[in-house]
């Protein structure tokens, strides 16, 4: 699984790979082609090097000059492995190679200057020799003259000859010289074909790797240490949100949490914040995953071998014609499927059952938690109904705060009195302020006194 697959149906993946800003065009493919990461060791070594290119990029004075070379390259895969297979090359694809090689050329030089330790390029300054015979060091290919004697004498008298046919016949001599000049320096490049490749290879790396320390240090984001079990953030935010909210005035008010394998159950208050909470793990999880840093002040990761959680895409379309509540419980199956297997997942469920009658919601959501008990994953389950069952960690929002009644409060501007923060919780009853929020915003009064009469039965 790459980060251009998951990126398809979640739009925080999304927003990571736009704002990854690679310069090259291998560089886009090597993001394009980003995994998945479930191996421990391989995350291991992966933010070992993000940190060491990180200390090392803050330390060097010649980064601008390394991003304008990198920004150069161009993608010549494909007529390496044209050249390999043992094709012959013609002008464009030499000037191809040409351009590439004088690039990486000065790429090292400039690597080399700045004592770069991860991301060293092998020497092909013999193919700029073999492109560039008369050392002109410009980007554009001929064929020369200095690759074989006879073409300049006969450059020269097709010049100055005046006779049609004495000129028709130079010209396929010449021609055919050009083409024997072309077939050699094809087998003679190709022995330098793996060096090529594997510095496109090496670019590309070190143009995905600067672009992610680039956005860690655009968002504000931390280096996560993987654990041996659990996860833990300290300041977990959302950067999508926190943006949005911090261009309109607001500011994202970041979440602490730790999670084991007990399933936890959320409760709070609509607009609370649960919905973009699990988007926030699931985004840090992700992100960890794909070897980025993390937004947060702080985290310690265990690996999953998958995140379950449903999107925007999927939970504002109805699947094949299923109604909203079969679509879920579809979905719900098959997460119970999947963990039944023994896959050690981070499982992400957003007011579980919410379209259906409290009774039965009830029963599912506690069902559910029962079966997540018995399959040690990660479990967070929001919910608004009272009275779920099952042995699990609960968790609240704290919820509004400080709403001061000599104070207008609109839609706009509730966030200020809302703390996001998560507090343990023994209690099975959620909060009940579904009326107070529709009472701030002026919801019509006869209605209001209804609903409350109807709570007080």
């Amino acid at each position: 699984m790459t980060i251009r697959k998951i990126a398809r149906n979640h739009l925080g993946v999304r927003l990571v790979m736009e704002q990854t800003a690679v310069l090259s065009a291998v560089g886009k493919k090597r993001l394009m082609q980003t995994p998945f990461i479930t191996q421990r060791a391989k995350l291991e070594t992966q933010f070992q090097l993000l940190e060491t290119a990180q200390q090392w990029a803050h330390s060097i004075d010649n980064l601008e000059s390394i991003n304008h070379l990198i920004a150069s390259i161009h993608d010549f895969f494909g007529t390496l492995t044209r050249l390999k297979r043992g094709e012959f090359m013609d002008d464009l694809d030499f000037f191809e190679i040409k351009r590439g090689g004088i690039t990486m050329v000065q790429l090292k030089n400039e690597l080399e200057l700045a004592s770069c330790p991860s991301f060293q390029l092998r020497d092909v300054q013999p193919v700029v020799h073999h492109l560039d015979p008369e050392n002109s060091g410009l980007p554009y290919f001929y064929i020369y003259s200095a690759y074989d004697p006879r073409l300049k004498e006969k450059r020269k008298a097709y010049d100055q000859s005046q006779d049609k046919e004495e000129k028709d016949r130079l010209f396929g001599e010449i021609s055919h010289l050009e083409n024997q000049v072309r077939r050699e320096l094809s087998i003679t490049l190709r022995q330098y074909v793996a060096s090529l490749e594997q510095n496109l290879e090496t670019i590309a790396e070190l143009d995905l790797t600067l672009a992610k320390i680039q956005l860690a240090e655009k968002w504000g984001c931390c280096i996560p240490q993987i654990a041996e079990s659990g996860i833990a953030y300290d300041g977990l935010f959302h950067p999508l949100v926190k943006e949005r909210l911090e261009e309109s005035g607001g500011q994202f008010q970041p979440i602490d949490i730790q999670l084991d394998t007990t399933p936890t159950l959320i409760t709070g208050a609509n607009m609370s914040g649960k919905t973009i909470f699990l988007r926030s793990i699931a985004l840090a999880q992700w992100m960890f995953q794909l070897g980025y840093f993390i937004p947060a002040q702080k985290a310690q990761i265990e690996p999953v071998e998958e995140i379950f959680i449903r999107q925007e895409e999927e939970e504002s379309s109805e699947q094949g014609g299923l109604s909203s509540f079969a679509s879920e419980i579809l979905w719900i199956d098959h997460i119970i499927q999947e963990v039944k297997k023994g896959k050690k997942s981070l499982i992400l469920v957003d007011e579980l059952a919410r379209t259906t009658n409290p009774t039965e919601g009830r029963a599912l959501v506690s069902a559910f938690i029962d079966i997540m008990k018995q399959h040690p994953n990660f479990a967070l389950i929001t919910t608004h109904y009272s009275g779920v069952e099952g042995e699990c960690r609960r968790l609240r929002v704290r919820g509004l705060q400080g709403i001061d009644p000599e104070v207008e409060i609109t839609p706009e501007t509730i966030h200020q009195y809302m703390d996001y923060s998560l507090i343990e919780s023994d209690e099975k009853e959620v909060p009940h302020e579904a009326l107070t929020i529709a009472q701030i915003f002026k919801v019509d009064k006869e209605f209001l006194e209804l609903a409350n009469r109807y709570i007080e039965k």
